[in-house]
Order: C-alpha cells, then sequence, then structure tokens
C-alpha cells in the first residue's frame, strides 16, 4: 500500500541521512572509502568498520582479535 511505501521511503531517507553523516556516502550519494570497506564485511558492516578505521585492532595478537570479534 501506499502507507507501506511511504514508511520505507522515510526509513530509507533516514538511513541515507546516518551514512553521509558518518562519511559512508557524500552529499552526492558517491560511496567513499568507509562505504566501500563497509561493502565487503558481511556482518555487523557499520560496527566492524568504524573498528578498523579508528585502528581499535591495531597491536591487538589474534586471540584478541577473536576475543573481540566472537561475540558479533
Amino acid at each position: 500500500t501506499s502507507t507501506n511505501a511511504l514508511v520505507l521511503s522515510e526509513e530509507y531517507t533516514n538511513r541515507i541521512r546516518v551514512l553521509k553523516s558518518i562519511d559512508y556516502i557524500d552529499k552526492n550519494g558517491i560511496i567513499g572509502l568507509k562505504g566501500k570497506v563497509a561493502c565487503v564485511i558481511s556482518h555487523m558492516e557499520v560496527l566492524i568498520t568504524e573498528l578498523l578505521f579508528e585502528n581499535k585492532f591495531d597491536g591487538k595478537s589474534c586471540a584478541e582479535l577473536a576475543a573481540m570479534l566472537s561475540p558479533m
């Protein structure tokens, strides 16, 4: 129905706004580096991409990385 389409359109618009605010896409709707990285991750895309770009994995051992990622 048109009501469902309107709700989906609003949800889509909100998601685009969030992706722009965290630099996954630019103001023209072009996918940026963070967006491209998130596209190749199959689970928890935004969270893992943010962890990567904030260098949260640097200097961690394999065991520490496994512990960080296993709950996801």
